[in-house]
């Protein structure tokens, strides 16, 4: 019965041909296989394809099949609509496959409607994984402190679009960021994206010096790092180390990838027990200080008469004759010390302050008491550019004469008639050093 029916359906055909008619045709084909394909999805996993028709009536469904190198894959019954002589709207999704280099694939389609085709020329296609060079590059990279890196394709026949703009296998990066390069092979046309993010070394940092620390105590040297190789100026090999002596410290370290390695230096002062003292030098109302504590930084004078200072070696100019208790507190950043002297000021039994006296010069004066003149008979030895000077006994000038040179045992008269009655101090200087001071006094 069934033969019959076909047998009457072509003679329906013949008849319709004969008489101009187009008879209804089925199709369908393999239009493209668009993955894997250049340029992008040379080696993609998965399996898209175009299907077409070349037949006068539409495709609403079809078998395609597929196969990897001669071996055959799950096919795909697709159903929809695509209009006569047409393609699909979209790529076909039919499967997946770890595909290698050099892989056949072959794609062809069967029972379009359901039934037979009628044009089998587009039955089916092949595709061949093309085989191309590919870059081995990395996902990260560590860009040591100060350093450059150079991330290298190591693709030879093939086109490169870096990022940076450069057009080369290889870039020299002295910055962290993200570089992308694009690679074409020359044969293939496969395009390949790579991406490679530099990262910058995290560099050993210690706490900036100098350190300052308490005898007695430890003073801890910590990095700012937390993993890695260790190596200090002492031996030890952790990231964090407590000392207990001054010196420069040094630490070195090696990330834990090995490839970068920083270092860093930093000072450390111990801080040791103040001992304060001091001496003084009095000249009539003024005493000249004398530091001679140890081991001190600062310091706090109190000079007894409600006058301060924090100068190293202060002087004080007191107001009146009497005795004063001078308070010196020295002290470090650690320790402190206090040391306590008084000192008697009295214009009548003092002598200088301060000043360069020549061990080798000598002289005397007469008359002492004296109305107008006094004679200095001097024994100097060979000293040039003589001054004498007379002050009151508050230490100013109020007299100064200039000799020039004088001779060894050479006797000198000065005038004093125009000086008030009084008492005075006569001060004898060669150069820079003083010859002595002697009270004089002018009835």
């Amino acid at each position: 019965m069934k033969k019959k029916l076909r047998l009457v359906s072509a003679a329906f055909v013949c008849i319709l041909l004969s008489l101009g008619v187009s008879a209804q045709t089925v199709d369908a084909g393999i239009h493209s296989i668009d993955s894997p394909a250049p340029p992008d999805d040379c080696e993609s996993n998965d399996v898209f394809v175009t299907v077409e028709t070349q037949a006068n009536t539409p495709l609403t469904s079809v078998t395609i099949n597929w196969r990897v190198n001669g071996q055959v894959q799950t096919p795909v019954n697709w159903s929809g609509f695509i209009n006569s002589s047409s393609t699909s709207p979209q790529p076909i999704f039919v499967g997946t496959f770890n595909f290698n280099p050099g892989d056949e694939l072959l794609v062809w389609t069967t029972n379009p409607n359901g039934g037979n085709d009628d044009f089998s020329s587009n039955d089916s296609m092949r595709y061949e994984i093309p085989i191309f060079q590919k870059a081995n590059l990395p996902a990260r990279m560590l860009l040591c402190d100060g350093g450059s890196l150079i991330i290298d394709t190591e693709v030879t026949f093939a086109r490169h679009t870096w990022n940076t703009g450069a057009s080369s296998s290889a870039i020299t990066v002295t910055s962290a960021g993200q570089y992308r390069v694009t690679t074409e092979d020359v044969v293939t046309g496969c395009e390949e994206r790579y991406t490679v993010f530099v990262a910058a070394e995290n560099p050993v940092r210690l706490p900036s010096g100098p350190l300052e620390g308490c005898d007695g105590d430890d003073v801890n040297l910590s990095t700012n790092l937390n993993r890695g190789t260790f190596n200090w100026s002492t031996g030890e090999s952790s990231n964090t180390i407590d000392v207990q002596s001054s010196g420069q410290y040094w630490v070195e370290v090696t990330d834990t990838s090995g490839s970068c390695t920083s270092s860093d230096t930093v000072d450390v002062e111990f801080l040791f027990p103040v001992t304060a003292d001091f001496t003084g030098s009095i000249g009539y109302l003024t005493v000249a200080f004398h530091n001679q504590s140890q081991n001190a930084t600062d310091f706090f004078w109190n000079f007894g008469d409600n006058a301060t200072s924090q100068d190293l070696s202060p002087s004080r100019r007191f107001a009146t004759d009497g005795t004063y208790t001078v308070t010196l507190i020295a002290s470090n950043n650690c320790f402190s010390d206090t040391a306590v002297k008084e000192f008697t000021v009295d214009r009548q039994n003092s002598t200088f302050v301060g000043e360069n006296i020549d061990s080798e010069g000598s002289f005397s004066l007469y008359p002492n008491p004296t109305v107008s003149t006094l004679n200095v008979d001097v024994t100097a030895g060979d000293k040039e550019n003589f001054t004498a000077e007379i002050l009151d006994l508050g230490g100013r000038i109020v007299k100064t004469f200039n000799l020039g040179n004088v001779s060894q045992n050479q006797t000198i008269t000065f005038e004093l008639a125009d000086l008030d009655s009084g008492v005075y101090l006569f001060r004898l200087k060669a150069d820079t050093k003083v010859i002595g001071i002697k009270k004089i006094v002018r009835k």
